[in-house]
């Protein structure tokens, strides 16, 4: 009986054992389990959220619209945002930090999906003339990007625009405007001549005027303050100031800016200088007396001359200067050289050169001496700038005439006699 009752009792305790293991120590396992998984999976969504967080990247930048859009003329906030992250991107408020007025808050929410572009203007914010703010979007994984300083008097960026083949003498009006496409939303950009000159702040136009002074050159430069836009440049070539203008484009050249750029065009209209050119050649003595000894069967005479070039002009080369004898009377002469070559001459430039003629008197007993007349003439000239040959019609005065009058002296019973004979 006493064996029994001691097999009934292993029973009953293994039972209560088992039971024991099955509803306390199975069910704290399984509970420390899943305790343990919902700590892993917390771990691996913060790691996740902390991955997303270091890989989320906005690129981001403002411009400004042209205050001619707005009623009371002031500039808005125009937004350039691309999702450069792998990640969508949630953006809950735009803030702005102004200097006038402080910490700005505009409730506008943005979802951006990766690789996505968004372009449109904060239409809720408007800008004073002298204010400079910066825009910062935060992100709901509390990543925050900003923007640099841009105001109506501070532009971030610098355009500089290069005309080449431009006329030389000529104005070239050269001027910067906001493309304008008909729609408000987009039209961006804001353009000054230099940010300190426009105390009211940039528009949506500037303007330069150059004048062409050196035909060594034919480059015109100018630069303009701008905020990123579309802009589209124009070139006028005027004859002067402001008058006379032609289109030296064929269109205009458009340009995106979303950082500093350097914008070449070249002038279709080429250089274009005006005829007559004022070349102008003349004796320096136009009636020249020479007086010849007695006992000189030939003289050797110098005929100066001047060449002289006008201004407003293009520079000359290889100007080739002839000369010879019209007429005479009781001489025989020739010309040593009778073509004289400068190789060069500017506008403004006189040059002084000069003819060598062998004169003969032929009268009687070499007493009575006589004159001739002479012409000079300009046969050619080539144009530095724009590589023209140009003859004789195309000068001023590309003809001068000239009067030598030659004179003989002898002594007769102790008296000087001198003896010319004039036209």
């Amino acid at each position: 009986m006493k064996r029994r009752s001691a097999g009934l009792s292993a029973v009953v305790g293994t039972a209560i054992g088992l039971m024991i293991f099955f509803t306390v120590v199975i069910p704290m396992w399984i509970y420390m389990q899943n305790i343990q998984t919902l700590f892993m999976d917390e771990v691996s969504r913060r790691m996740r959220l902390e991955i997303e967080k270091v890989n989320e990247r906005l690129e981001l930048q403002v411009a400004l619209q042209p205050p001619e859009l707005h009623p009371f003329q002031r500039s808005r906030l125009f937004l350039y945002v691309v999702n450069k992250s792998p990640v969508e991107v949630d953006v809950p408020v735009i803030y702005i930090e102004s200097n006038k007025i402080g910490l700005q808050r505009i409730d506008r929410v943005l979802k951006i999906a990766p690789g996505e572009r968004i372009e449109r203007p904060v239409l809720d914010y408007v800008l004073e003339p002298d204010e400079v703010v910066v825009v910062r979007l935060p992100t709901l994984r509390g990543n925050s990007f900003a923007t640099g300083e841009i105001g109506p008097t501070k532009l971030p960026y610098m355009m500089i625009v290069q005309v080449n083949n431009a006329s030389f003498g000529q104005w070239v009006n050269l001027r910067v405007e906001v493309v304008n496409i008909g729609d408000v939303n987009k039209v961006v950009g804001c353009v000054a001549m230099a940010t300190d000159e426009f105390a009211t702040g940039c528009r949506g136009h500037a303007e330069i005027w150059k004048f062409v002074s050196s035909p060594d050159d034919l480059s015109v430069f100018a630069g303009f303050a701008v905020s990123p836009g579309r802009y589209q440049i124009r070139v006028l070539q005027c004859r002067s100031y402001g008058s006379g203008c032609v289109d030296a484009l064929t269109e205009p050249a458009v340009v995106n800016v979303v950082g500093n750029v350097v914008v070449e065009v070249r002038s279709g209209i080429g250089s274009s200088v005006s005829r007559p050119l004022p070349l102008r050649v003349k004796p320096l003595v136009p009636l020249y007396t020479y007086v010849a000894g007695p006992a000189n069967d030939t003289s050797i005479v110098t005929l100066p001359f001047i060449l002289y070039l006008g201004n407003n002009t293009e520079p000359l080369f290889n100007v080739k200067v002839s000369a010879e004898i019209v007429r005479e009377d009781n001489l025989t002469s020739s010309i040593t050289q009778s073509q004289v070559t400068v190789y060069r001459i500017s506008p403004g430039e006189t040059y002084f050169g000069s003819f060598e003629l062998k004169v003969v008197d032929e009268s009687d007993n070499r007493s009575y001496g006589g004159y001739l007349v002479y012409r000079l003439t300009i046969t050619e000239a080539v144009g530095q700038v724009s590589r023209t040959t140009y003859d004789t019609n195309d000068f001023q005065m590309g003809e001068a005439e000239g009067t030598l009058v030659y004179c003989r002296w002898w002594i007769k019973q102790n008296t000087t006699i001198t003896s010319c004979r004039t036209p």
